[in-house]
């Protein structure tokens, strides 16, 4: 097709050949687009990027409505009835894109049309990942300028793929004679789109890749956004999902405002056409080889970098949105050299996946033994060109053997394995139900004049998701369908205090991504002794075995004469001495690694003593402690005056109940004392020679028998006096009779 533009002054005519079949995982077969509009050059221009609004909260009344979130269990009925009010609003809105079955489609306006590929309800996104990839967004635009002026960088980084790379080799002559020229781009526009993935194992925010030519789709996915917020509003009730949770998507109006003039450059029946070129260079083609089957293409690209106008994007864009420098920038000390903030490149750095050259033997030898970890990525825009599983293996090995250069033309990067979730899907008309995975893609708009930055954020999103078993991501290509993002788990300062709606918010996260599975617990120590034991065990055993066969064998040899009988015994002795030595290496080997876990045993129990010890000091401490709080010294103290003070009051009662009563006042104790002495004095003469005072001593009676001198009693039988009862001498009888 002719194109006829002018180029602040350059007028000519240019034969732009429409490339191929479009193959760009990313491009759609048709894009809604607007008018656009004028921007502003005025030096000190405000920037008219404004910030996506997010959602303000999920409202009170869907806190006690269901909290897990199911699509494959919605109501079949429920499901027919939303994705037929899906179809209708995507063709009421333009929610369109070119029907591959109708020859007609893209060659008459409005001819051969069917509804985008969708999925039915948004996929729930993290909304602290969200906002990080909004927040990297400008700094990552800063960092693709900042880039684009080092020619020296970008000459040296690809050097090796140029050598290799035929299309990478014409966009360095490209660019190398923009440098002869000292061709300065003093205004530059970026519409960029950097892609991502939430890796499952790390929950990292990963980047996929930095687009800078041709960022596609962002009037269909300004589109879709606006269906689900639509259908989440319509059908509130039955799903409980709140529609501002889908963030609001502006990002066909912020690229528009970032154009002036647009000049497209199309390929072969694209159906994405609108306006006329005078001002702004956009390249909706050019990323691919097949986009320049002839020198004419070439040939129209370098006039396009030679002439005035603004590229979208330049040479140097272009170039550094290429993998290999990817790879370059995510090296050591590699973003140090474009940005000074360590806050900004601390933020980018976080975003990095695994990259690697192919000049990195260790990652290359771990990526032939472990190729499921790794994507193999050439020097190319667009789907179809990524190398997965096995195919890295064989494709590794075959540089190897070939021992050529071309491993220049590829990068390894870490593949990133992102969280399943069930969804329905709708293409051609037909929905179905899948497990799935998404893709971010954050937009974002850079406008610079001199060193006046005019806009610079993040301008929209878009999401795709495709089957889980798909390597390839692209919509136009079959294997996506374009999908919008329901924000949750809001940080606890974001809710309010209202912990039902982070419950909720968690639980949803939870049905929806999934639960990591419960890890089995490592080996204890003692299970690890014991097997290795066991294992010690066996291996005695065999030198056993191997033991009793040498003997049998030195028995042979004693008995075999020398020759080829007895050297074919010795040699079978050989051989089992040595599978013996090998089992006693074994063994010595197991049983040192037995010693070593008893040590860590030993030392570990001796570490559990010690914490019992201090447990069971901290207690005491913390119980002696209460007690002493109970008992203060002040108080025994206290006590002590108290109690000396009543011992005193008590002797004080005693002396007082002992003092004796009338006794008078008038006697003098000298007086008493002198009687006492002669008392005693008088009681002095009448002691005897025993010491006994006489009036103690027994009187002395006469003896009255001698004195009546009466006979003795006659001999014989004593007469003994009868007692009565009570021990007394008894009554005569006589006398009672008397």
């Amino acid at each position: 097709m002719l194109i006829q533009f002018r180029v602040l002054g350059v007028k000519e005519k240019i034969c732009i050949l429409k490339g191929c079949q479009e193959r760009r995982r990313d491009r759609p077969e048709f894009q809604h687009h607007r008018k656009p509009s004028t921007v502003s050059m005025a030096g000190n221009a405000p920037s008219s990027v404004a910030a996506l609004k997010c959602s303000a909260g999920v409202k009170e009344e869907l806190e006690t409505q269901k909290s897990i979130f199911d699509p494959h269990g919605v109501d079949p009925n429920l499901v027919r009835k939303m994705e037929y009010d899906a179809l209708v609003w995507s063709s009421l809105h333009g929610l369109v894109v070119g029907d591959r079955a109708s020859q007609m489609s893209g060659r008459l306006p409005g001819v051969g049309l069917v509804h985008a590929p969708i999925s039915l309800l948004p996929m729930s996104f993290p909304e602290s990942h969200w906002k990080q990839a909004c927040e990297v967004a400008p700094i990552f635009n800063e960092l693709v300028d900042r880039v684009s002026l080092d020619a020296k960088f970008l000459q040296e980084a690809l050097s090796r793929t140029k050598k290799v790379d035929v299309f990478t080799s014409r966009l360095l002559d490209i660019h190398a004679k923009m440098i002869d020229m000292d061709k300065k781009e003093e205004i530059r526009l970026g519409l960029h789109r950097s892609d991502y993935m939430l890796d499952e194992q790390t929950n990292l925010l990963l980047q996929i890749e930095l687009n800078t030519i041709s960022s596609s789709f962002p009037g269909l996915s300004c589109l879709v956004s606006e269906l689900h917020r639509s259908l989440l509003h319509q059908f509130k009730q039955h799903l409980g999902l709140d529609p501002e949770r889908v963030p609001e998507n502006n990002a066909v109006g912020q690229f528009a405002e970032a154009l002036s003039v647009v000049m497209v450059v199309v390929q072969t029946e694209e159906r994405n056409m609108d306006g006329e070129a005078v001002a702004v260079v956009y390249f909706r083609a050019g990323y691919a080889p097949t986009d320049y089957p002839s020198e004419s293409e070439w040939s129209a690209r370098l006039l396009i970098e030679q002439s005035c106008a603004i590229k979208c994007p330049s040479i140097a864009y272009h170039l550094a949105g290429t993998k290999k420098i990817q790879q370059e920038l995510a090296k050591p000390n590699q973003l140090e050299r474009f940005l000074e903030n360590k806050d900004d490149i601390a933020k980018v750095r976080k975003c990095f996946a695994g990259l690697w050259s192919l000049d990195d033997s260790s990652t290359v030898k771990d990526a032939i033994q472990r190729p499921g970890l790794y994507v193999m990525k050439p020097q190319r825009e667009g789907g179809g060109n990524n190398i997965y599983g096995d195919d890295v293996r064989l494709a590794l090995q075959r540089l190897e053997k070939e021992g050529v250069e071309e491993d220049a033309a590829y990068i390894l990067m870490q593949r990133i394995f992102p969280t399943i979730s069930p969804a329905i899907l709708i293409r051609e008309g037909v929905s179905h139900k899948d497990h799935v995975i998404s893709e971010l893609g954050v937009y974002a708009v850079y406008l610079r004049n001199k060193t006046n930055v005019i806009m610079n954020g993040q301008s929209g999103y878009l999401m795709r998701t495709k089957v889980s078993s798909s390597n390839e991501g692209g919509v136009a290509a079959g294997f996506a369908v374009l999908d919008s993002i329901y924000l949750i788990y809001r940080e606890p300062k974001d809710c309010g205090g209202r912990r039902s709606e982070l419950i909720w918010c968690k639980a949803k996260m939870k049905r929806v991504f999934g639960a990591k599975k419960d890890k089995e617990p490592p080996p204890s120590i003692e299970d690890a002794s014991s097997r290795i034991t066991k294992r010690g065990d066996n291996v005695e055993e065999k030198i056993k075995k191997l033991d009793a066969e040498l003997a049998r064998y030195k028995e042979q040899i004693k008995k075999t004469r020398p020759g080829p009988a007895q050297e074919a015994v010795k040699a079978r002795a050989m051989r089992v001495l040595k599978q013996k030595r090998m089992y006693e290496g074994q063994r010595d080997m197991l049983y040192n690694q037995t010693f070593n876990l008893d040590q860590v045993a030993f030392a570990a129990e001796g570490i559990k003593d010690a914490q019992q010890t201090m447990s069971a000091l901290k207690s005491a401490n913390n119980e002696l402690k209460g007690m002493m709080k109970t008992v203060k010294i002040q108080d025994i103290d206290n006590l002590q005056d108290e109690m000396l003070d009543l011992m005193d009051v008590s002797n004080e009662i005693q002396e007082s109940l002992g003092r004796s009563y009338n006794v008078p006042d008038d006697i003098d104790e000298d007086e008493l004392l002198g009687e006492l002495d002669a008392l005693e004095a008088d009681m002095g003469f009448e002691t005897e020679g025993d010491g006994v005072p006489a009036y103690l001593q027994p009187d002395k009676e006469p003896d009255v028998e001698a004195e009546l001198n009466l006979p003795s009693a006659p001999a014989g039988r004593a007469n003994v006096q009868a007692e009565d009862e009570l021990g007394l001498p008894a009554v005569p009888r006589a006398s009672l009779r008397g």
